[in-house]
């Protein structure tokens, strides 16, 4: 039984302020949720695919901290109020390198003569169980995420090359669930910094933690209290049918609902809950080779026969060398005005994109635009500024299917006094209990409208909202409509 929010704890609404929700967000945003409202927790998102992949090399070569420096700027800011406050905290910006940061904190604790124990998570780093993975068998023990009950079908760029080397993997990361972050706050711990556990799995385990839910409390861990609007927008992101994936449960999405129930105040409820699939996801970037871009324009009469003209100049100059690239796109940015009064209003993009694994190659695509430069159409103009278009190597993402029961999630504690970590680790476990992935659902609108009669075209954006989100190639657009009954349509 804790102390902490003694004749509070597990009897009033539990308090989370969030602080972030990618790199970028500024680091007083945690000083701010701290101080403009009374709160028990403090959650942090500081992940996205790309900044893991990014610093990954930069880490390896001791060039970067691994971790994401705004969240230890947060807790510099921070640390002074959320010792006063006895807030506790759960963020997920160790990235890389949960124990480095796990070790800098402690630093700020003891510069701060603070009272607050920290911990981290580890166990999402299976970057070495990957590569050896591949060794062994090839690319094929690594199913994509989406290759179970969605009816994705995926394009050559979205898959794993054949011939791939296991050693331009540059970094993997398992998806981890709450539990770990529940074990260290029921162990004691104040501040818990964690790699890649799922966006919700900080908020979850400040929950879980406060109402003293067990892991098979499914009904509890799906669902939840979140204008009304944006709550169905977020509802949408990235969802891709009526079951949403956790590491720790399946939330079943066939009756949910969403009210606006006061100022500020939005219910969503009829969420269950079932076990997890015994998988997770794990996201995979390797050295993909190297990308060449080159943003061209035009402008004035005809811009569709000019784009048609340049793709075909610069194929022509290319001839089999093309044959050489993975990717050579032509791509059309924007559409001019039908009655352009101005050169700005009478210009589109062309953005010619090239990959390949030979960087001799791909400087060959500069080269050709350079040797048509005077028998361009007319309208063609450009910035002087070609440095994309010099190859550069980039990294490409594969998301694949791994295991829960492979993973070795643990909880270290860090010693304030000698900044060195407490042994034995805790082991966070694994869920008691799985439940296979099915397909999802997949039907026709419940209540068709006939289209016969007047009609009218109108904006859809004047009657509906949209969200989109997309993982790797598979992208999701959801939509509901927000005036009801003015198309007769349900949401």
């Amino acid at each position: 039984m804790t102390d902490w929010r003694q004749g509070e704890f597990g009897k009033r609404p539990v308090r989370i302020a969030n602080c972030s929700g990618y790199c970028g967000d500024p680091a007083e945003e945690m000083l701010k949720q701290a101080t403009l409202g009374d709160v028990d927790f403090i959650t942090g998102d500081y992940l996205a695919e790309v900044n893991l992949a990014a610093n990954a090399e930069a880490f390896a070569n001791g060039k970067h901290p691994g971790y994401e420096v705004s969240a230890l700027e947060g807790l510099r800011m921070t640390l002074d109020v959320i010792n006063t406050k006895r807030i506790k905290v759960a963020l997920n910006g160790g990235a890389r390198n949960p124990k480095g940061l796990a070790e800098a904190v402690v630093e700020l604790v003891k510069e701060k003569n603070a009272t607050l124990t920290v911990a981290y998570i580890s166990g999402d780093d299976v970057l070495s169980e990957v590569r050896q993975r591949l060794q062994i068998a090839g690319s094929s023990p690594l199913p994509h995420l989406d290759s179970v009950g969605t009816g994705v079908q995926f394009g050559q760029e979205t898959t794993l090359p054949p011939d791939m080397n296991p050693e331009t993997i540059v970094s993997a990361n398992a998806y981890l669930g709450a539990r770990g972050i529940v074990a260290a706050f029921r162990n004691g711990a104040d501040i818990v910094i964690a790699g890649r556990v799922s966006d919700a799995s900080p908020v979850i385990a400040a929950a879980w933690y406060w109402w003293s839910w067990s892991d098979t409390d499914y009904d509890q861990l799906a669902g939840g209290f979140v204008d009304e609007d944006t709550v169905k927008c977020q509802l949408l992101y990235e969802l891709q049918g009526n079951v949403y994936l956790h590491s720790d449960s399946k939330a079943i999405l066939d009756e949910v609902t969403v009210k606006e129930v006061g100022p500020d105040r939005v219910r969503v409820s009829g969420i269950r809950g079932l076990p997890p699939p015994p998988s997770t996801k794990v996201a995979i970037f390797y050295k993909g080779g190297y990308e060449s871009q080159l943003l061209l324009n035009t402008a004035g009469y005809d811009w569709k026969a000019k784009c048609d003209l340049l793709e075909t100049q610069v194929r022509l100059q290319l001839g089999d060398t093309a044959n050489d690239m993975d990717i050579l796109e032509f791509q059309r940015v924007g559409v001019p005005a039908d009655n352009p009064r101005t050169q700005n209003s009478s210009t589109m993009y062309i953005r010619i994109v090239a990959q390949g694994k030979d960087s001799r190659s791909l400087m060959l695509v500069p080269k050709a635009v350079s040797d048509i430069s005077l028998k361009h159409f007319h309208g063609f103009h450009c910035s002087l500024d070609m440095r994309t278009a010099l190859p550069r190597p980039f990294i490409a993402y594969y998301p694949a299917i791994w295991d829960q029961s492979a993973i070795r999630e643990r909880v270290t504690f860090i010693n304030n006094a000698t900044s060195t970590s407490i042994q034995p680790p805790i082991n966070a476990g694994i869920p008691p209990v799985f439940e296979p992935l099915s397909s999802r659902d997949n039907y026709d609108t419940t209540s068709p409208v006939a289209l016969a009669g007047p009609k009218r075209q109108i904006k859809l954006g004047d009657v509906a909202l949209a969200r989109s989100g997309d993982k790797g190639g598979n992208l999701n657009v959801g939509v509901f409509d927000f005036h009801l009954g003015l198309l007769g349509l349900e949401p």
